[in-house]
């Protein structure tokens, strides 16, 4: 099944009574890596239904993950703890805060995490938004894992833009209108305007699309060789700078989504930065590293597409 709707036994019930509990099971696809999300809440399984649009799947789960919704804290109250939750797994628990709004259950050998979570860590308003940062900690971890070094594929901080079959990765800092380049992209394909997918096969760099939650809802599931890679800037004119090796790299190297395991039994941090900063080198090889100085009105696209 892709998706869809199942009743499960209700393991906390009486023995000599079965209670039939409505739960909503889909598969999502991040790269290679499938995702099986399982939710008791209907409300909740709309909005994961609509979220992964094209990335829903047929395959095996690598990893199932569970939320089980519970009202308590406003947003407000949320969005002032959500940068004091600490990303790091503690006893088969995967990040904490204070005041609690998350309990989790994590099985490294059975490859599941289960999350008891406020239901407004998951409204639209809260950044960072949550779903992306499990996911993009099970994606880690399942690829780390199960690949040999070199293998996989890493998640960039990025807008990555398809023009007739060429790709166009725009990154930067928070606040660097990425989001503005993928409503500026008119007829052209938006892979997703907050997370990318990047490897190297062959002889060149590909950026492929990832159901995660950007600023705008345009989203594709294909895979582009990378002709530029862009790292944004305002201005009053549009100026493209191919940087210097040293700067394309820390540059680069700072967009990688940061290396957040579930759990350090099941990958090493410190591999995991290694493998970043190695792939950081190779990508240089390959693929130009520009600045680009624009004005968010569309007016950079020709320069751009002219590279």
């Amino acid at each position: 099944m892709m998706d869809g709707l199942k009743y499960l036994p209700d393991s906390t019930s009486s023995p000599m009574r079965t209670t039939l509990v409505k739960t909503f099971v889909l598969k999502v696809d991040i790269g290679d890596i499938t995702v099986s999300l399982r939710c008791w809440d209907e409300e909740m399984a709309g909005m994961l239904r609509a979220w992964c649009g094209e990335f829903r799947s047929r395959r095996q789960a690598d990893f199932w993950l569970e939320i089980e919704l519970r009202k308590g804290l406003t947003v407000a109250e949320i969005q002032q703890i959500v940068y004091q939750m600490i990303r790091r797994s503690s006893n088969g628990h995967f990040l904490r805060s204070y005041p609690p709004v998350l309990e989790s259950e994590l099985s490294s050998s059975e490859h599941w995490l289960k999350a008891k979570a406020d239901r407004n860590l998951f409204h639209p308003a809260i950044q960072p938004r949550f779903l992306n940062v499990l996911l993009s900690s099970v994606y880690s971890t399942v690829c780390m894992s199960r690949k040999g070094p070199g293998d996989e594929a890493f998640l960039f901080h990025g807008c990555g833009v398809e023009v007739d079959g060429r790709g166009y990765l725009f990154t930067g800092p928070s606040g660097a209108d990425k989001s503005t380049v993928a409503r500026l992209a008119a007829e052209r394909t938006v892979l997703n305007d907050e997370g990318i997918l990047l490897r190297i096969s062959g002889d060149r760099l590909w950026m492929g699309g990832t159901p995660l939650l950007g600023g705008v809802n345009r989203r594709c599931a294909r895979w582009v060789p990378v002709q530029a890679i862009l790292t944004l800037e305002h201005g009053p004119e549009v100026k493209l700078r191919q940087m210097e090796t040293g700067e394309a790299f820390r540059h680069f190297l700072c967009q990688l989504f940061a290396p957040t395991p579930l759990a350090p039994d099941l990958v090493e941090p410190k591999r995991l930065l290694e493998e970043q900063v190695d792939f950081s080198a190779r990508v240089l090889e390959w693929v130009p590293i520009y600045t680009l100085c624009f004005r968010p009105d569309g007016s950079f696209w020709p320069a751009v597409e002219a590279l």
